[in-house]
């Protein structure tokens, strides 16, 4: 039986750069015509609602059956068009298998706890950015303004292309809207903080978001080890003195170089825990350098990775050394 939706004039048959999921559907609802976002998440995933996510997706089977496989295969899909492969990088291989096997079934459960989010002080809830300069670049080349997934990662708050901070969206992750197919036109669009400190946080932002794309892009094999992370950052904090010739952290210092670049940041929307003090932050911090009894969420280790590396090139150069490899416990 032949979907709904390829019996409709419908001329959208291919991504656009670096699409989302969540955008090529917003994009499919506004040609369909649809009165109700319903209606569209029927078609596209076979219920009024389950589908209409825009982070962790859910049904992708039913997605990619309806659509007849013409914007890839539900693993695909996931990979090179969803933020979930994110919280995968540092999943063991029989949870990854778990992820994808919910995000392609017709319910998602406690997928999200399962991944750590709601135990988070990062929150579970991610918003919907975009970068202006792309929406006015985007209509004039596309016609239509549209979410772009490097924008979407969490952590990521500027536009690598433009060099400008991203704005967030309102409206996606209320009671009134959650369910809603948006573009970022159809939206209400605010900056992620007070312009007066985006100068004084602009650079470490700009390093965290290109950490956040490295960290979520790639190919589904592409995952972390926590073990080899914590030796990673004790290697490189012992080249910049925080750890002694007796393999002692230097707990003040750390404090010190954490609160100095994570402060800055802690106005922008979600970080508010990252203002509390040298203290507080070597204390959420200093896990990571320890054999991990559980997988800390990625953004902690990506602001870790920005606070204490220049940049993402120079630590995945420390992380891939061979003489890395840190001796059996």
């Amino acid at each position: 039986m032949r979907s709904p939706l390829l019996e409709a004039p419908v001329h959208i048959t291919q991504w656009l750069p670096d699409e989302t999921l969540f955008s090529l559907c917003s994009r499919l609802h506004h040609i369909l015509g649809h009165a109700t976002s319903e209606s569209t998440c029927k078609v596209l995933f076979g219920h009024t609602r389950q589908g209409s996510s825009h982070d962790i997706p859910v049904r992708l089977d039913e997605f990619t059956n309806r659509t007849h496989a013409c914007f890839g295969d539900s693993p695909q899909v996931i990979w090179d068009r969803t933020i979930l492969p994110f919280y995968l990088r540092l999943a063991q291989e029989h949870a990854v298998e778990n992820a994808i096997a919910t995000a392609r079934s017709p319910s998602l459960g406690n997928l999200k706890a399962r991944l750590g989010l709601l135990a988070s002080r990062f929150g579970a809830s991610h918003p919907l950015k975009a970068c202006p300069e792309c929406m006015r670049e985007d209509f004039e080349v596309h016609h239509v303004s549209y979410w772009h997934r490097d924008h979407q990662w969490p952590g990521a708050w500027m536009c690598i292309k433009h060099q400008r901070p991203l704005v967030r969206g309102i409206g996606k992750v209320s009671t009134r809207g959650r369910f809603h197919w948006y573009l970022p036109s159809d939206m209400q669009l605010v900056s992620c903080m007070e312009s007066s400190e985006l100068a004084t946080a602009a650079p470490f932002l700009l390093r965290l978001t290109e950490s956040a794309i490295g960290f979520g892009s790639g190919p589904p094999q592409g995952r972390f080890s926590s073990r080899l992370l914590a030796h990673t950052y004790r290697r490189r904090l012992a080249e910049i003195g925080i750890i002694n010739a007796y393999d002692r952290i230097h707990a003040k210092d750390l404090g010190t170089i954490l609160d100095s670049q994570l402060e800055p940041i802690s106005r922008v929307f979600g970080f508010d825990a990252l203002g509390q003090g040298p203290s507080s932050l070597c204390e959420q911090f200093s896990r990571l350098l320890r054999e991990p009894r559980a997988t800390a969420h990625p953004l902690r280790h990506l602001l870790f990775i920005s606070a204490v590396f220049d940049s993402w090139t120079s630590f995945l150069e420390t992380y891939r050394a061979p003489q890395q490899e840190p001796p059996p416990a």
